[in-house]
């Protein structure tokens, strides 16, 4: 809002200080008025029809002035609707018409607009070198009008990362208004100061000071166009110190205050505010109907700037909802508004928003092209910068240098005193172009700087690209071993409930056999009740291993019994025991229990006799024991037959999914059964540990620590 209301009164002084002609047309000039009093307030739409109308009364052979004062609206109006490129081919025709008639008032408002266009261009030196132009043909360096320019000048200093300048400007303008008592542009002035402190130094509290004081003398002067800005910078700065309800409360009026006096594309910019203080602060609803508001408000009156942000922000606030494909709708919307206002960087932002985006979607390849296009815009706004401004530069000395030239050949037709005029312009000539070389030194080496800051970015940018490639990478690993775990456990559930389920078949078709005796019935019923508990202990161990197998497995450690825990696993392996007439002793000594998760100690256990079982010859010795040590205890199965391969045991070390071995009389497994076993010691703090014996068999040794230790998570 800085620039606009500054240029609104620079040009109400320039209007004031030179009086218009009396030889124009009333009609017209009533025309051309209307369309300057509906550009001023932001109806765009009302401002087409006056410019339209004055267009039909300005007739075949307008005067100068007219014809001047209705193309230079016209390229305010394409100015305002941020047509830049539609609007500057009319703005130099303004700057020629001017310098043709060598009128001073309009050469102040074509340089003074030249110098806006060039700041929304981003063109900052090209802005300041305008506005110093408009400045030199004042007559007066301590006026009114010369301090509206310096206002505006200090903004684009301010833009060109000239702090000192810029507030030196500010300053010196603010401080002629308070000794002119011109309360109305001191308001203007304490605003434009409040920004300053905002946006730059970002000292919130004499940014608020400033916009209070400008609102209190705004308030006197009746200047509600300036209240309403005042008010909406109050309340970002509000903002930006968490103070929310107030600063709603200042945005409302604000909204309030430009519905009344008309200002539609100022009520644009205000909702389209409200809608990033909403968004910032969470508030998804009301950001997206403040949007809203602003793509209306801009539809209905041709506010093309607007529309974008209108449509970015719509797209912003559904990504931080997380609809993605929704959000991408709208940033399109965007990108298609910036690419017919060939609007550079607004063209740069879309495609970086639709880069993170896509990039948060997963989709890598989209959000690539996306931010090769957004690289690629960022250098063309850069190159276009410095090719604009060197070129702006050129032509600005060689125009003033044919000026200079001209005026040289008038003198040498006049008296000793126009040959010291002309030494004085040559001397002025040479200090031009001093100066124009050392701004154009000045824009090459900002050039270069911002070049090297975007490479730097750019990479960081790629860097970051590759590390969520990396991710990617990891998260498919893991899939993976997911995979391969899903696959162990069916292959668990299908070999050790098949047996089980089996043996409860037949022995429920035997019992529904008419002709058993009650003696046989029981015997039935008793191994109908252990195959039962043979496979929900199955199912118990397959349930607690993938528990521990994704992190969920934490051992509950506490003292248990082992000859409780073993002889409940003897009992559910009673008869694959009594078939291989298999002779069990156990040795409890001084261990008679053990710090262990019961659940997992039980399914070691069973996994452990059950292997031993299954791989000793009939009639062989399974040998149960436990001693203690400073360290722990030690749990150990020891079995006749035969020894375990050194290459079984390097598999189970290594985590390799372990080939089922047949028992002695054939018995099939999962291979499962000793991976569970190892896990769960690991789980422990202990260890699983295989030795041949000498005279035939294995012996099978589970440490637990006997003090609790780090227990490391199940890879």
């Amino acid at each position: 809002m800085r620039l606009f209301l500054l240029l609104f009164l620079a040009f109400t002084f320039m209007n004031e200080a030179y009086p218009q002609k009396t030889d124009r047309s009333p009609e017209l000039k009533t025309a051309i008025d209307s369309l300057t009093k509906h550009i001023d307030v932001g109806d765009f739409t009302k401002a087409e029809v006056w410019l339209n109308e004055s267009r039909a009364r300005l007739g075949t052979a307008p005067h100068h002035e007219d014809y001047f004062n209705l193309r230079y609206n016209e390229g305010i109006l394409l100015l305002k609707k941020w047509q830049l490129e539609s609007a500057e081919p009319i703005l130099m025709e303004c700057l020629a018409l001017a310098r043709k008639s060598a009128d001073s008032s309009q050469l102040v408002m074509a340089n003074a607009v030249m110098s806006q266009l060039k700041a929304e261009q981003s063109l900052y030196g090209a802005s300041i070198v305008y506005g110093n132009e408009a400045l030199s043909y004042l007559k007066s360096t301590d006026s009114l009008q010369y301090y509206a320019l310096t206002s505006n000048i200090s903004i684009s200093y301010l833009h060109d990362h000239n702090t000192e300048k810029s507030l030196q400007y500010a300053l010196a303008a603010k401080g002629f208004y308070e000794r002119e008592e011109r309360y109305l542009e001191l308001g203007v002035s304490l605003n434009n100061i409040g920004e300053l402190y905002r946006e730059q130094f970002e000292d919130y509290a004499m940014a608020e000071k400033h916009y209070r004081k400008a609102i209190v003398i705004n308030k006197s002067q009746g200047f509600n166009a300036g209240l309403a800005s005042n008010y909406l910078n109050l309340a970002l700065t509000l903002e930006n110190n968490q103070q929310m309800d107030s600063a709603r409360h200042y945005i409302y009026l604000s909204l309030k205050i430009r519905e009344e006096i008309g200002d539609v594309g100022g009520l644009a910019l205000v909702y389209n505010t409200l809608g990033q203080i909403n968004l910032r602060n969470g508030d998804i609803e009301a950001a997206r109907k403040a949007f809203s508001e602003t793509i209306q408000i801009s539809e209905e009156h041709q506010i093309y700037p607007g529309l974008f942000y209108g449509n970015w922000g719509l797209g912003k606030t559904y990504s931080t909802n997380g609809a993605y494909t929704v959000a991408k709708t709208y940033y399109d919307k965007a990108l298609g508004i910036a690419k017919n206002l060939n609007s550079l960087p607004m063209i740069a932002d879309s495609h970086k928003s639709l880069y993170e985006l896509e990039r948060e979607d997963g989709d890598f390849r989209t959000a690539l092209n996306h931010f090769e296009a957004y690289s690629a815009y960022s250098d063309s706004i850069r190159m276009r910068q410095n090719e604009n401004e060197f070129a702006e530069l050129r032509t600005r000395y060689e125009t003033d240098l044919a000026h200079t030239e001209n005026m040289l050949l008038k003198a040498n037709q006049v008296s000793q005193n126009a040959e010291i005029k002309r030494q004085r312009i040559m001397s002025i000539g040479l200090w031009l172009l001093l100066g124009l070389v050392l701004v154009i030194t000045l824009i090459l080496f900002i050039g270069y700087s911002r070049r090297s800051k975007s490479l730097k970015k750019e990479a960081a940018l790629r860097q970051e690209l590759q590390t969520q490639y990396q991710t990617v990478k990891v998260q498919k690993e893991e899939l993976k071993e997911l995979n391969e775990l899903k696959n162990n456990i069916f292959s668990v559930l299908g070999h050790d409930l098949k047996a089980p389920l089996t043996s409860i078949s037949s022995l429920v078709g035997l019992m529904n056999s008419d002709d058993l005796e009650p003696e046989e019935f029981a015997k039935l019923t008793q191994q109908l009740e252990q195959e039962t508990k043979a496979g929900l202990i199955s199912l118990q161990n397959i349930l607690v291993w993938s528990q521990a197998k994704t992190g969920k497995g934490k051992p509950d450690v506490e003292e248990l019994s082992v000859a409780s825990v073993v002889n409940e696993c003897l009992t559910n392996s009673k008869r694959q025991i009594e078939n291989k007439e298999l002779l069990i002793s156990t040795d409890w000594g001084r261990a008679r229990t053990i710090p262990a998760d019961k659940n997992q100690f039980k399914s070691i256990a069973f996994n452990l006799i059950s292997n031993a079982i299954k791989f000793s010859p009939k009639g062989g010795k399974i040998k149960l024991k436990t001693f203690k040590d400073a360290e722990g205890t030690y749990f150990l199965v020891r079995n006749a037959g035969e020894g375990i391969s050194e290459e079984l045991v390097a598999k189970i070390n290594k985590s390799h999914k372990v080939i089922s071995k047949r028992g002695t009389q054939g018995e099939k497994g999962t291979g499962i059964g000793l991976r569970i076993v190892s896990d769960f010691a690991e789980l422990h703090g202990g260890y699983l540990k295989f030795r041949t014996i000498e005279t035939g068999g294995t012996e099978v040794e589970v440490f637990f620590p006997s003090e609790k230790r780090s227990l490391k998570a199940l890879a």
